[in-house]
Formats: C-alpha cells, sequence, structure tokens
C-alpha cells in the first residue's frame, strides 16, 4: 500500500496515494514542517517544543518536550539497530539528540 505523508499546511495528514484521499488527519496543533516514517508510526516536528509520536490510524501516542521553541527540522539515524539516534533543531541554537525515542539526552549547543 502506497502512503504520502503530508505537511506544512493546516494539519498533518496521511494520504493513500491509489485513491488520493486522506486516511489519517493527526490533531495536532500549528504547521508541522517535518515527518518521518519509524517503524509502525510517525515522528513529526514544527509549532511547538516537542516531537510528537504519532500512530499510523491517526493517534498521537506521546509529544516529547524538546529545547527550541519550535522545530524545523528531525533526523534518525536508521543505518544502526544499535547506535539509533534522532537529531532535531529550530528555532535556537541548540540541536537536541535523542538515544532513545522517548526521552532528550542531551542538547548541542553553536
Amino acid at each position: 500500500m502506497a502512503m504520502q505523508l503530508c505537511g506544512g499546511g493546516p494539519s498533518l495528514s496521511l494520504w493513500h496515494l491509489r485513491s488520493l484521499s486522506p486516511t489519517s488527519v493527526f490533531p495536532l496543533s500549528g504547521c508541522q514542517r517535518r515527518a518521518a516514517f519509524h517503524q509502525d508510526m510517525i515522528l513529526a516536528v514544527g509549532d511547538g517544543a516537542f516531537v510528537s509520536h504519532c500512530l499510523l490510524g491517526g493517534e498521537v501516542k506521546g509529544q516529547i518536550p524538546c529545547t527550541p521553541p519550535s522545530l524545523n527540522t528531525l533526523q534518525l539515524n536508521t543505518k544502526s539497530s544499535e547506535h539509533r539516534v534522532l537529531t532535531v533543531g529550530g528555532g535556537s541554537s541548540k540541536i537536541d539528540v535523542f538515544t532513545n525515542l522517548s526521552y532528550r539526552a542531551f542538547s548541542l549547543s553553536f
């Protein structure tokens, strides 16, 4: 099943490409600027100081606090299952580093 994430507008949504229809609209406030599939969920960042963990069915499983007041980017190292690292950055001089997706391990300052 071909799926596509669409953000940057009024709502982050998951679309079914064959029918060109949304399958899930996520109840997140503000604009979501970046999202990525990870295992059985979606990681999303945007307006707000948190990384959202969303289930494919449209539920928000959790929101993990971050240092920047808003976020523009996220990057997940998927090449190593042993050293999986998520980094997020945005509206500050800090980049948050997650060695476990459930909490922020530390922040890098520039």
